[in-house]
């Protein structure tokens, strides 16, 4: 058996179908449009919680009745870096050596000469493409349309999965129509040269672990 690690995973947000709240559970494998690339460095709100109810037996002091109560679901937060810049970045690497040697030998004028010259030259080069544009806006862009009236209002539903070695996937979380509950943005210090996270948290109305 091996432990499953934290550090390799990917998101996927789709949206969810407009059906109506509690009208029926959603598949395992959302297939709508896809909100954003889903790469995001950091995922929490992983919670399940029962809500017991307890009740009190007339006449009974030494304990309480238990009894089943509703799910309760911490909302997910999701952490990326803010990317900006379309088509035209990117990274180039580039390498070129070359080396020559000649020798040469000579008698005549009853005098010799023996010559020899030899040359090597290796550059390295690293470069990132340009690429202008503002950063991605399609988090904002979500809870900007859900705040501003547009309808009918947006939900995704999501898959977090957990990889393995190579690209097995090793455990799968799936929630259901996940709505934008908070957006913040990076907090800006110009002493530091610290990336710009953003970070989204989504508030959704069920989350189970199924088989991947």
């Amino acid at each position: 058996m091996e432990l499953a690690r934290t550090f390799r995973f990917r998101v996927s947000l789709r949206r969810a179908p407009q059906i109506e709240s509690g009208s029926g559970r959603p598949g395992d494998t959302p297939g709508g449009a896809p909100l954003g690339d889903g790469g995001f460095q950091e995922v929490s709100g992983l919670d399940l919680e029962m809500d017991v109810q307890e009740l009190l037996e007339g006449g009974r002091n030494d304990g309480v009745i238990r009894r089943v109560g509703r799910a309760k679901y911490s909302p997910l937060v999701l952490k990326r870096g803010m990317f900006y810049g379309g088509a035209g970045g990117g990274l180039s690497l580039g390498i070129s050596a070359s080396a020559s040697a000649s020798v040469g030998a000579g008698i005549g004028g009853g005098g010799a000469g023996l010559s020899a010259s030899a040359s090597a030259s290796l550059s390295l080069g690293v470069g990132t493409g340009g690429g202008g544009g503002g950063v991605n806006r399609e988090l904002w862009e979500w809870l900007q349309g859900v705040t501003s009236g547009v309808r009918p209002v947006a939900r995704y539903d999501g898959v977090i999965e957990v990889l393995g070695y190579g690209q097995d996937v090793v455990a799968t979380w799936v929630f259901d129509r996940g709505l934008p509950a908070r957006i913040s943005g990076p907090r800006l210090d110009a002493k530091t040269g610290d990336i710009a996270i953003e970070e989204l948290q989504i508030a959704h109305e069920g989350l189970r672990l199924v088989a991947s």
